[in-house]
């Protein structure tokens, strides 16, 4: 048996298929000492390693009515902003300065 890519597809786990190799007869071909085992399933170290970043996901934020309200006046005055970009810049800002602060290596 061997594997294959699809044409075109850095390798991924999901679009690895099997191929029965007749050109040995159903042995299995001398392997290459230097080449070492495919990890079909690599195991990301950070969750979001591997994510998608055009990928969207939903995420209920439960604000008081008196942030609520300051938010949505500000996406009526400042130009080409909305609440949701201004809640996700903050975020961002702020899982970047947590990530600094406790992820370690």
């Amino acid at each position: 048996m061997r594997y294959e890519l699809q044409a075109g597809v850095v390798l991924d786990a999901d679009k690895v298929r099997i191929i029965h190799d007749e050109t040995t007869g159903g042995r299995r071909a001398s392997a290459n000492p230097a080449q070492q085992a495919l990890d079909l399933n690599p195991t990301p170290r950070k969750p979001w390693e591997g994510v998608h970043p055009k990928l969207t996901a939903p995420f209920n934020l439960r604000l008081n009515a008196t942030l609520h309200a300051k938010l949505k006046y500000l996406a009526t005055i400042v130009p080409n902003v909305s609440m949701n970009t201004i809640a996700i810049k903050a975020i961002e800002t702020e899982v970047a300065r947590l990530l600094a602060q406790y992820d370690k290596p």
